[in-house]
């Protein structure tokens, strides 16, 4: 329902527009261009591989340009955000002994993010009531240039044929809107119990900086005394994820064409790192919780012969945060309120996935269909506990064709015509409603692809 009077076009008897919400003409553009280069080479008992890289995106969100925003939400944000993004990674293995390989590497990125926004408020009373019908527009621009660097160095130690471990560390740095640093040691071994039945276990530290395009860099005391002041004025930045990986699983071979796996993991994270849309762009915005916690089970198993193959994998997740420590902001008391001493469903838990698919090889052609299951991604029902519910479980079917084109005048051709959701299902990944979800989204309607490969 319109909420907000808008100067010269309201209506006169109930004081607000009359347009319908479904008139509304919001307009997002994106664009993104990359440039790669690489060099890979063997020389003795040495691999290598090096890369140059160039990224640049933007991002432009319009608002309705007759004030659907300001009438509807008491907000209308022009909002451009562009990044560009420039680096190298290198990655070598070299064959010190015949029980030894050791691997290194490292990458660095260089980031200019830049954030351009003019948004129309209305100003408001010291109750937060409107005060007249008239908008006024507050400039919000920003920049930040930031730096990601990061090395590794790891060993591959064959024990004996049945067994090997992996061991090494992993520097990361990262200089932008925060500045944090990390030394990660990681472990990892398999033992091949015997020659159809094989066991794994690991630990990793990991070090997940924020993705800097995508840092909220408003600032919210400009907006105090209007429509677009946040009910709660604090806004810690935003900080890297910090966690502690367990794994363990079991591969057995039943058949030679026939495998079937389990694997387990547990996840204790510090600063959990999550992203929410919040306001009409669809622009994802990070933030943490100070701990989260992470843990399921996949189930796998795979068949491969001359012309059947398939694949099945069922997963079984749970993952949940406690107290969000940034961009408090964008969030209401309440809310912040209840999560400080909760520890609730992240928004994107979804608690059984399961995926398969069937491909048939005829000639020099190949038909595959593909399904994928989803319990249901989580919603807040009115007046619950946030991210308390789900939304209902959905199924869909992709199929493709693909056609091998040997020796034509071109040479080596390869043809694909696919189709993504078969039946045209309609379902809601996310219903508008939990934590950081500010719109409804639906998954991929039907769409038609259409592709050709070349080989040299």
């Amino acid at each position: 329902m319109p909420a907000f009077s808008l100067a010269g076009i309201s209506d006169v008897n109930t004081g607000f527009n009359a347009r319908p919400s479904s008139g509304l003409d919001q307009r997002q553009r994106e664009e993104n261009h990359y440039l790669i280069g690489s060099l890979q080479q063997t020389r003795g008992a040495l691999d290598y591989q090096a890369s140059l890289f160039y990224q640049y995106s933007t991002l432009h969100y319009l608002p309705d340009p007759q004030g659907g925003d300001l009438i509807y939400n008491g907000v209308a944000s022009d909002a451009f955000k562009s990044n560009s993004a420039a680096g190298m990674q290198a990655d070598a293995s070299y064959r010190l002994l015949t029980d030894h390989t050791v691997r290194f590497g490292g990458a660095y990125t260089h980031q200019v993010t830049e954030s351009n926004n003019s948004v129309g408020v209305f100003r408001t009373d010291t109750n937060g009531n409107p005060i007249g019908s008239e908008p006024i527009t507050i400039v919000d621009n920003s920049d930040k240039r930031g730096n990601l660097t990061s090395l590794y160095l790891q060993d591959e130690w064959r024990i004996d044929p049945r067994l090997t471990v992996n061991y090494g560390v992993r520097f990361d740095h990262v200089a932008a809107f925060t500045n944090e640093h990390q030394l990660s040691p990681r472990i990892n071994a398999l033992w091949k119990v015997t020659e159809a039945t094989a066991v794994h276990a690991g630990y990793s530290r990991y070090f997940t900086p924020p993705p800097q395009e995508l840092v909220a860099q408003t600032s919210i005391d400009r907006f105090f005394g209007t429509t677009n002041a946040p009910e709660v004025n604090v806004t810690d930045t935003v900080k890297a994820e910090r966690t502690h990986y367990f794994d363990v699983g079991i591969s057995h071979t039943i058949t030679p064409r026939w495998t079937v796996g389990v694997d387990t993991y547990y996840k204790r994270i510090t600063n959990l790192l999550d992203e929410g849309q919040f306001g009409q762009a669809l622009i994802l915005t990070p933030f943490n919780y100070a701990e989260g916690r992470a843990q399921g089970v996949e189930f796998s198993t795979t068949y491969s012969a001359p012309q059947w193959s398939g694949y099945l994998n069922l997963a079984i997740s749970k993952a949940k945060g406690e107290d969000i420590v940034s961009g408090q902001s964008l969030f209401g008391a309440d809310e912040l309120a209840y999560i400080a001493d909760h520890f609730i469903y992240v928004d994107h838990d979804q608690r059984y996935s399961l995926s398969g698919g069937l491909t048939y090889r005829f000639g020099a052609n190949r038909v595959s269909a593909d399904m994928v299951y989803g319990s249901g991604l989580r919603n807040t029902p009115d007046g619950a506990p946030p991210n308390s519910g789900k939304l209902p479980s959905y199924v869909t079917m992709n199929l493709a064709f693909v056609r091998s084109w040997k020796d034509s005048p071109v040479g080596n051709v390869e043809t694909r015509l696919g189709v993504i959701n078969l039946f045209d299902k309609t379902y809601l990944l996310r219903d508008g409603s939990g934590v950081g979800v500010g719109a409804p989204q639906y998954g991929e309607r039907r769409t038609w692809f259409v592709a050709m490969t070349k080989g040299f």
